[in-house]
């Protein structure tokens, strides 16, 4: 995967000059001293950061700030001085997150008098000691390793000298303390970020930063390696390190099963991309990147009939990690015609199942209303956060889309229509058989239908027959219930089944219609139990059977006495189908007339 972007996309991320093109600065207080003296404020917030981001200011800080992040809390610069003072141990390890000597990052509830909360503040004259230890960690970094004075030798003539980082200790030390000044009267919430910038030109931020940012780009520098004039280390990105004699030992918890090593220029554009990637795909559930993208803008109607990658990326900590990559060689949101209609005789309004679309994302958002209560694109990869949070949808339903929202996002976002092809009518016939459990109890079943109308449209769209059968079946069984005429396949068999089911269920007197009437007939596995739950029905509701029916008598004796060849479970479809059709049982004439259902 790593591999496949830094080949794809190399060009752009060399340099920084696409990330920082999309960088922006997070919430915190921004302040700025100049060489002449004065300083100048940059406040960060939610209410007014679109304001402030079109400033000078903005503009001249943000990058210095990309400059001078640490990589992530565990790749800190080592902070770590620790006092004793009135029974109370302070330190300041990790209470500094900024790389270079021109910068230095902290949280307001660290220093003291800038939070009224004394709890885990540090007196200001102890902080300047781990800003002691900062600069000696600066100085320090990289030597007496030969793991890291392997990547020394090869950046050496382009960081900042010794000299030039200890020049800007003591103002920095300074320039800590005024800050404390200027923001003690300020009232600041926890965890406001303080950030302090020595004035310096741009490509003296960048030289001060690269020490850093080259000896923390790998993983570990533990395995470090020259090949070919080359330093190569352990890929950080995507994967998870163990410490112990076995470092490419597979780590459970990690997206990823091989650890990779990659060259300290790849790492480099790797780096950034991963930095492109934190700014502007974590905040959507995942993007479709075609391989001809330019950084610019992120559009989905430019990815028609183009290769593309699929990237799921989330925060982790300040750090992008990828939760799911592929490739799709042709990606394409215009299919053949799809047409789902109402495919049932009924009297209910269904307008949701009429309608042709070639969009694939108008279909998606169809299937997510009809069948999964607008919930299926929030599943594919946020289910447990969203999904499963959710208090308006069916536990039955929340389960199906457990199991099978990859499934979806396959045939949705991926061009691949096998899975849903292969477990179409399994995910179908949960859906729609539980659906008219729900709403059966009110003796509805419009919900059902719907849905079923929708597995119908699927079935022809991949190829299938169920729409054919299904009408065709419907049509004969009418003429052969109407002329008291035989059973012509088990196909037929089935939907009848479903037909006396629905009978003699219309017959019950119970106020409420229970999931346990119809349970027994849709999970029964053979003709054997099927017969013995219609003949325990028959029997229950006798007493309100006509004396004479000769069309439902002649059906049921078939039904007792003929014998199926095909799978009862492969095809409880029509049992469903018959039950949700119109009861030919009550069609009394040949014009089609119906008595009221009692």
């Amino acid at each position: 995967m790593i591999f496949d972007l830094i080949n794809s996309y190399r060009k752009y991320f060399e340099d920084e000059k696409i990330v920082l093109d999309s960088y922006h600065l997070q919430n915190g207080i921004y302040v700025l001293f100049k060489k002449d003296g004065t300083h100048e404020i940059l406040k960060i917030d939610k209410k007014n950061s679109e304001e402030n981001t079109t400033t000078s200011l903005y503009e001249y800080i943000k990058v210095r700030d990309f400059y001078s992040n640490y990589i992530d809390s565990n790749k800190a610069l080592d902070t770590s001085y620790k006092e004793k003072r009135n029974g109370k141990v302070y330190s300041t390890e990790r209470k500094i997150c900024s790389n270079n000597q021109y910068t230095l990052f902290f949280k307001n509830r660290f220093v003291e008098g800038l939070i009224k909360d004394p709890k885990d503040t540090i007196p200001a004259d102890i902080f300047l000691k781990g800003i002691d230890k900062y600069f000696s960690s600066m100085l320090e970094l990289g030597k007496n390793n030969k793991k890291t004075e392997m990547i020394l030798e090869k950046i050496k003539d382009n960081i900042s000298t010794d000299e030039e980082i200890i020049k800007n200790k003591e103002s920095l030390k300074q320039k800590f303390l005024e800050t404390i000044e200027l923001l003690k009267s300020e009232e600041l919430t926890k965890d406001t970020w303080i950030k302090i910038f020595l004035e310096a030109d741009e490509l003296e931020y960048e030289k001060a930063s690269i020490k850093y940012t080259y000896l923390r780009l790998f993983n570990k520098n533990d395995e470090n390696k020259i090949i070919n004039e080359k330093v190569y280390g352990i890929n950080n990105y995507n994967f998870g390190y163990t410490t112990t004699k076995k470092p490419f030992t597979e780590l459970k918890s990690t997206p990823f099963k091989v650890a990779s090593m990659i060259s300290l220029e790849d790492i480099k554009v790797v780096r950034n991309m991963y930095i492109w990637l934190l700014k502007n795909v974590t905040t959507k559930d995942f993007v479709k990147i075609p391989l001809d993208f330019d950084f610019k803008v992120l559009d989905d109607t430019r990815i028609n009939g183009k290769p593309i990658y699929l990237l799921s990326v989330v925060n982790d900590n300040g750090t992008a990690k990828v939760k799911d990559f592929d490739f799709i060689p042709f990606y394409s949101n215009t299919i053949k015609p799809y047409k789902c209609t109402n495919y049932f005789n009924t009297n209910f309004n269904l307008e949701e199942c009429e309608f042709i679309t070639n969009d694939i994302n108008e279909l998606e958002k169809r299937v997510s209303k009809i069948w999964f209560s607008n919930s299926l694109r929030d599943s594919y990869y946020n289910y447990k956060d969203i999904v499963a949070k959710r208090s308006m949808i069916p536990n039955w339903k929340k389960e199906i889309i457990k199991e099978n929202k990859d499934i979806f996002l396959e045939f949705f976002h991926k061009s691949n229509n096998i899975p849903l092809k292969q477990n179409l009518d399994k995910l179908a016939f949960n859906i729609c058989y539980k659906t008219l459990i729900d709403e059966y109890k009110d003796g509805k079943t419009f919900n059902a239908i719907k849905a079923m109308n929708l597995w119908i449209a699927f079935d022809e769209y991949l190829g299938g027959n169920f729409k054919m059968i299904k009408n065709d079946i419907y049509l004969k069984s009418k003429e052969v219930v109407l002329n008291k005429e035989k059973i012509e396949s088990d196909e037929m068999y089935f939907f009848l089944i479903g037909q006396v089911v629905k009978y003699l269920l219309s017959k019950s007197k119970a106020n409420t219609k229970t999931q346990s009437m119809l349970d027994p007939i849709m999970k029964a596995s053979s003709q054997k139990r099927l017969i013995n739950v219609i003949l325990q029905m028959r029997d229950k509701y006798s007493y309100s059977l006509m004396l004479s029916n000769a069309k439902f008598d002649n059906i049921l004796k078939q039904i007792l006495v003929d014998t199926v060849e095909k799978d009862i479970v492969k095809n409880k479809k029509y049992i469903l189908a018959g039950f949700l059709e119109e009861n030919l049982f009550y069609i009394k004439d040949e014009e089609n007339l119906k008595e009221e259902i009692i």
